[in-house]
C-alpha cells in the first residue's frame, strides 16, 4: 500500500457536519439549520436538529 504524499489534503466532510446526520437512518440533512424530525424516517432529532 502507498502512502499518501505529504501536503496533500484527502477528501471527506469535516466533523462539523455531525450535527446534521440522522443517528436512526444516517441521512444527512441538506438544509440549515436541520429539521426537527428527520426528512426520510421520522425520527426526531432533538438537539441534533439545532444548530
Amino acid at each position: 500500500m502507498e502512502e499518501p504524499q505529504r501536503g496533500t489534503e484527502e477528501g471527506g466532510e469535516s466533523a462539523c457536519s455531525l450535527h446534521r446526520v440522522c443517528p436512526e437512518c444516517g441521512r444527512l440533512s441538506d438544509t440549515a439549520p436541520p429539521p426537527a424530525v428527520c426528512e426520510r424516517c421520522g425520527t426526531p432529532l432533538g438537539s441534533l436538529g439545532q444548530d
